[in-house]
């Protein structure tokens, strides 16, 4: 462990020992919350806990002060307090972004990680290789990691907290076990039903936890949880949708994936039905000419035409989007204008622009390209962000991430994506250019670990959160030159909410 990390694991074990001998049980509690979602060691906060003396309030009556700079909408619910417990903030950890994000496809990153984290990764070769073979994924080390955490964090609270925090429900009805059957984590749900967790308890939108494992797409966990829940499982949620149907349109899009790629659709599709049958169930699909109707589809066509629209806002620019934001550099500021005006090659990384700083500087851009009209937000949505402009022209594009869910809507040029789920999400540093011939790349595509589709402008690509996904600018239209949004939100049906 480094001097800096010594001194601040010292530092937490002193803070939590004067809690433990002067703090209030509010003090307590809300110490134990930012445990729970910053993903700390319990070491030091069992004695904490002891002292408490089992009086530790173990539901959130207030609401953190800390608010999304990048946020365009919230709805009032959502904007309240929640009534989670710290378990339940502990098991929210899915699918851990920053944590993948961190790791990313550096070897040097995991050795740090592996000295330095709180997170169990003793287990872990420090020299592994992080580039992917068959039956071994960048984000692997990640996910064994944060499953570690997880059941350590787990059997802490439970120790003090017992049934009564494996029975508790937030204000949507949801308990820990809703939380772990979402995250998939057998070993979990376990001892929570083993701590007298309610199998068949439904949340508000009359979803079991095999209802959200099913809407997950983890199979064996909804099988195990539906044996000791049969008839609760079998009825329909507020979606319309069963455990068994669920489990049954999941598999059909696993093996679409395999065969041809994600899911796609045509107009009509109405909103419920996008809402019901896609987000609710966490399917990824492509809606051809879902966004057509936008005004940016045409107002946007050229960089001419877009450049007068954005005046002099300038934007990030770099081969690599947001790598500044994990210590890799190499972004600079240009205008629009600017951007279209630099001598491009073919070949080799591509410079790109991706960030909210047009949409938050002139909301009148919202009148062009606006996703999340008031009659989709009442009905459907707890919170939405600023949309994303991702600009850039052949050969740019944003390498392997994750986020919350998003739409993505292309106004112009053609698009290239790569999408993985959950289980096989990881993040990368590398531009773009090199991806599609790359190893990794071909092994992942060989093994349907990772699906390719292509958006044209004009179409709605709809992602659920966790799924990993990667784009490059590809066409002869324009020069290449594409311009596109995406816009992260949380649905009401989702465990975020």
């Amino acid at each position: 462990m480094s001097a800096t990390a010594s001194i601040s694991a010292a530092c937490n074990s002193l803070r939590l020992h004067a809690l433990g001998l002067v703090g209030s049980e509010t003090s307590v509690a809300r110490e134990v919350f930012s445990l729970a979602e910053k993903r700390g060691s319990w070491h030091d906060a069992r004695k904490v806990l002891r002292g408490a003396g089992g009086n530790v309030p173990w539901v959130r009556t207030w609401k953190d002060q800390c608010q999304d700079t990048k946020q365009r909408w919230v709805s009032a619910l959502h904007d309240a307090p929640d009534g989670r417990s710290p378990l339940m903030c502990a098991l929210q950890a899915f699918p851990c972004h920053a944590l993948l994000a961190d790791i990313g496809s550096n070897e040097r990153a995991l050795r740090h990680v592996v000295r330095c984290s709180p997170f169990s990764l003793e287990s872990l070769s420090a020299s592994e290789s992080l580039r992917s073979v068959p039956g071994r994924l960048p984000g692997d080390s990640a996910r064994a990691a944060l499953a570690s955490w997880r059941i350590e964090t787990v059997h802490t609270l439970l120790e003090f907290g017992g049934q009564t925090l494996a029975r508790h429900a937030d204000h949507s009805g949801r308990t820990a076990l809703h939380y772990a059957a979402a995250a998939g984590d057998t070993m979990v749900a376990r001892a929570l039903l083993h701590s007298g967790a309610e199998v068949g308890a439904q949340d508000a939108s009359g979803r079991t936890a095999a209802h959200m494992a099913a809407a997950h797409c983890h199979e064996l966990l909804a099988d195990e949880l539906c044996g000791d829940c049969e008839d609760k499982a079998a009825q329909p949620d507020a979606f319309g949708h069963s455990v068994a149907k669920m489990l049954r349109l999941q598999r059909l899009a696993v093996n679409q994936r395999r065969e041809t790629g994600i899911e796609q659709c045509s107009l009509p599709l109405t909103t419920t039905e996008l809402f019901y049958d896609y987000v609710a169930l966490n399917r990824p699909v492509l809606i051809k000419g879902g966004a057509s109707h936008l005004p940016a589809t045409s107002r946007w066509s050229t960089p001419e035409k877009f450049g007068e629209a954005l005046g002099g806002i300038q934007f990030k620019i770099g081969n690599v989007p947001y790598t500044e934001a994990y210590g890799q550099g190499g972004a600079k500021l240009l205008t629009l204008p600017q951007f279209a005006a630099l001598e491009r090659s073919n070949e080799g990384p591509q410079p790109y622009v991706f960030g909210v700083n047009a949409a938050m500087q002139k909301p009148e851009l919202h009148t062009d390209m606006e996703l999340f009209p008031s009659d989709m937000r009442d009905a459907h949505v707890a919170y939405v962000r600023q949309p994303q402009l991702g600009i850039g022209f052949r050969g740019a594009g944003a390498p392997m991430h994750t986020h919350q869910y998003a739409f993505n809507a292309l106004f112009t040029g053609v698009k290239r994506w790569w999408l993985a789920p959950p289980s096989s999400a990881f993040w990368s540093f590398e531009p773009m250019a090199d991806w599609p011939a790359s190893r990794t790349c071909t092994e992942l595509l060989d093994l349907g670990l990772i699906s390719e589709v292509t958006q044209q402008a004009g179409d709605l690509l709809f992602l659920p959160p966790g799924w990993a996904h990667s784009t490059l600018l590809s066409g002869e239209e324009g020069g290449g030159y594409g311009v596109g949004i995406g816009q992260e939100f949380i649905p009401n049906s989702s465990i975020y909410s």
